[in-house]
C-alpha cells in the first residue's frame, strides 16, 4: 500500500489557501492599475487573459496533486508536477513581462515561486519513495 506524503500534502494545502489570497490581491491590483495607471486596453486584456490561464492551471495542479497524494496514484502526482511548468510561465509573466509591475505583485509571485519549487522537490521525493516501496 502506498502512503501519502505529509510534507507534500501540507505544501499543497498551504498553497491552496495562499493561492486564494493571491488571486484576491491580484484582482484588487488589476483594478488599481486600470483606474490609476495609464494602461492600454490591449495590454490589460492580455494581462487578464494570462492571469485567468494561470489561475486555471494552478487550480488543476493543486487539485490533481492533492488527489494523487491522497489516493496514492503516481499518475496524478506526475501530472501535477508537469503542470508546474505552465504555472511558472504564468508567474514569470506576471513578475517580469507585464507592462506595469507593482512591488506587492513581485512579493506575492516570489512566494508562489518558492511554494511551487518546494512542492516540486517534495513531489519528486514522494515519487522516488513510492517507486522504492513498490519494488
Amino acid at each position: 500500500m502506498v502512503q501519502s506524503s505529509l510534507s507534500f500534502e501540507v505544501l499543497l494545502y498551504f498553497n491552496y489557501y495562499y493561492f486564494i489570497i493571491f488571486v484576491v490581491c491580484e484582482c484588487i491590483l488589476y483594478f488599481f492599475k486600470i483606474s490609476h495607471l495609464p494602461y492600454s486596453t490591449d495590454a490589460i486584456l492580455v494581462d487578464i487573459f494570462v492571469f485567468k490561464f494561470f489561475c486555471t492551471i494552478q487550480f488543476c495542479r493543486i487539485h490533481t496533486g492533492r488527489k494523487g497524494n491522497l489516493t496514492g496514484k503516481n499518475t496524478f502526482i506526475i501530472v501535477s508536477l508537469l503542470l508546474i511548468i505552465p504555472s511558472l510561465i504564468g508567474i514569470l509573466y506576471i513578475t517580469l513581462i507585464q507592462l506595469k509591475i507593482l512591488r506587492l505583485e513581485m512579493i506575492l509571485c516570489y512566494v508562489e515561486i518558492m511554494l511551487q519549487f518546494l512542492e516540486f522537490i517534495f513531489g519528486l521525493l514522494h515519487l522516488c519513495a513510492n517507486k522504492r516501496n513498490k519494488y
